[in-house]
Parts: structure tokens; sequence; C-alpha cells
């Protein structure tokens, strides 16, 4: 009996036990850090877009004469399901005008603003 509590060659379940739990960390680890990076990388996606469509909407509003107070509420864009748009276009003191686009996507939003002095 003494010489069998005396052989350490192998494995016990202590150790084995140690290095699937460690296994298992890892694995743990590895899963959330690739579902954050999918979810980052939507959201980068996102703003992409959201950034593109309030450029082309500066530019056709700057390509116009807009009224000195205009406001839109958020009205959905075609083709981005889950994209809105508002405007909002208004007098600074200077009489120049200020122009604000802001669009709302999921998770997030962007607003852009430009002065335009007449």
């Amino acid at each position: 009996m003494r010489n069998l509590l005396k052989n350490e060659e192998g494995f016990s379940f202590i150790n084995a036990l140690t290095a699937t739990s460690i296994v298992v960390l890892c694995v743990l680890f590895l899963s959330s850090m690739i579902t954050y990076g999918t979810r980052m990388n939507r959201l980068a996606v996102n703003r992409t877009k959201a950034l593109f469509l309030a450029q082309e909407e500066l530019d056709t509003i700057l390509s116009q004469k807009p009224a000195p107070v205009m406001m839109e509420s958020s009205v959905p864009i075609p083709g981005y399901p889950g994209f809105y748009r508002s405007i909002k276009v208004r007098e600074t003191a200077y009489g120049s005008i200020e122009i604000t686009v802001t669009i709302s996507f999921p998770n997030g939003n962007l607003s852009l603003t430009v002065e335009r002095s007449e």
C-alpha cells in the first residue's frame, strides 16, 4: 500500500481538473473577445453609413438655399433599415445659418453641423 501512495507517475485528478479549468477559462475569454469584436465592427459599419448619409444630406442642403429656420423630425431613411434622419436649420446671432444633420442608427447616433454665411 505504501508503494502505491508514493507512486507519482501520471496526472492526478486535481491536475486534470486544474488543466481543464484553465482551458475552459481561456475558451470563455476568447469567445467574449470575439463577441465584443463583432459588436464593435457592427458599430463601426453603422457609423460609417451614418457619416455617409449625413454628408450626403448636408451636400444636398448646401446646394440649395435653405430656409433660415427649418426643423425636420426623425424620418426613416429609405434603403437603410433602422436609420433615421433629422435636420435642423437655424439662424445664428451673427447672421449666418447653422445646419445640423443627425443620423440615428441602432446603438448610436451621429451629428454633422456646418455654418454657412450668406
